[in-house]
């Protein structure tokens, strides 16, 4: 009897890398005040409570390679916390 075997392999070094740079903004705004640091910190907080689908999306490389990549959401949220702690 033949058997088959398949190998995925999903690459998250890059998404590991935003949410380490998500935790290091969340940590930062503690020194910050302000209704948009508050409005900042709350979106963090519905972003991590909610579905992993708002956080990462997979993308097929080919071959049996995918990639984790930051969803839009996910995106759009480090860049206005980049530009509030350049402030």
């Amino acid at each position: 009897m033949a058997a088959l075997e398949f190998w995925l392999t999903l690459e998250v070094d890059h998404f590991g890398d935003l949410l380490a740079e998500l935790e290091a903004s969340h940590r930062a705004l503690v020194s910050r005040h302000g209704a948009r640091f508050r409005q900042l910190d709350r979106r963090i907080d519905a972003m991590m409570e909610g579905p992993t689908e708002a956080m990462v999306d997979v993308e097929h490389l080919g071959g049996g390679l995918f990639v984790g990549v930051a969803a839009p959401a996910f995106s759009a949220l480090l860049a206005d916390l980049r530009g509030a702690l350049a402030t």
